[in-house]
């Protein structure tokens, strides 16, 4: 074990489910590994505080490391994302500090296609409704559901997931659309214009990233726009959608329901108002929560920070030509 220290940044809580024993253990063999020992995510000056001296933070998918953080590591050479997505990181005060950015692979393609689907047949279904009064002691009258075979999905986004659940899909018997402007859109699916897919969808489920162009897509007149009686299937950002408009056209009648893994809650789960909605099914954010995608992600940093440790930039590396604290490390 090399005298390095190395942060890791996950709530304890948390680790429990989204790091691992196995994964920590091969950490420690590479460092002196420094934990999150409280419950919180930690930012600012708390982090600063609690990463001093390390070479290496891991973050969750919550902690957000800015300038100011950074200003106070001067020994920080590497943060490493446990995930794909790096917006809660400052990537470009990093460039002009020296300081390493990766992200890990894909891992919870499978995964999330998977909670999708399960999302959309117990909506289709009304599976929990039926489950939650039998623990109850009753036993909920009987109601029509809708058949998947034979129903169109419309997918806002085409990448990795989509297309994995498109194939599902189709082998379902269920008609694909897609919408996605900066990718080209293959079979199974069919690209439409979203206008059109919000109209003719029974099934409308984004699956794309929350940037500035993202954040609320799905707003009063987007969700106004679906097919009466649609079901609003959201596995992705919680931002993508407007939540007080969903609240507004599920109280009206406008959409059937929707299934929700994340939102406007902490951690982007869904907010109480929607996951107590009685037209909701809701879950904790949990789309690669499944026992091979949640150690893949970790797998992935404990592998990236051996590469860094030995003063190779590994792969996942987002700004590799600004990684000069790496490189001073290996010349001293």
């Amino acid at each position: 074990m090399s005298s390095a220290r190395i942060f890791l940044s996950h709530p304890e809580t948390a680790r429990t489910w989204w790091y691992g024993k196995d994964a920590l253990a091969s950490l420690q063999e590479l460092g002196e590994v420094v934990l999150n020992r409280t419950d919180d995510t930690l930012s600012g000056i708390n982090l600063a505080k609690a990463a001093a001296g390390c070479r290496v933070m891991i973050l969750d998918r919550a902690t957000a490391v800015s300038s100011g953080v950074m200003e106070a590591l001067p020994d920080l050479v590497a943060i490493v994302r446990s995930g794909v997505e790096t917006r809660h990181v400052d990537v470009a005060a990093a460039s002009k500090r020296g300081i390493l950015v990766t992200r890990s692979n894909p891992g919870y393609i499978a995964s999330t296609a998977e909670l999708i689907l399960a999302h959309m047949l117990n909506c289709a279904r009304d599976i929990p409704d039926y489950v939650m009064a039998y623990r109850s002691g009753g036993v909920r009258s009987p109601s029509h559901g809708l058949e998947m075979a034979g129903s169109t999905a419309g997918l806002i986004g085409y990448g990795r997931i989509a297309r994995h659940l498109g194939r599902v899909l189709d082998v379902m018997g269920v008609s694909v659309l897609a919408y996605d402007p900066y990718t080209e859109v293959e079979p199974p699916a069919r690209s439409v214009s979203l206008q059109e897919l919000l109209e003719v969808s029974d099934f409308v489920v984004p699956i794309l990233a929350a940037t500035g162009e993202s954040a609320n897509l799905l707003d009063e007149k987007a969700l106004g726009s679906m097919k009466k009686g649609a079901f609003l299937i959201n596995a992705s950002r919680g931002d993508i959608v407007d939540e007080r408009a969903l609240v507004a056209a599920l109280d009206e009648g406008r959409i059937r329901g929707a299934g929700l893994d994340v939102g406007w809650g902490p951690d982007q789960t869904p907010s109480p108002a929607l996951a107590t909605h009685a037209c909701v099914n809701a879950t904790p954010h949990i789309g690669n929560l499944t026992t091979q995608a949640a150690a893949r992600h970790p797998a992935d940093t404990v592998a990236q920070t051996a590469q860094i440790l030995a003063g190779r930039i590994p792969f996942g590396a987002l700004n590799p030509d600004h990684a000069h604290r790496l490189r001073a490390t290996t010349t001293r």
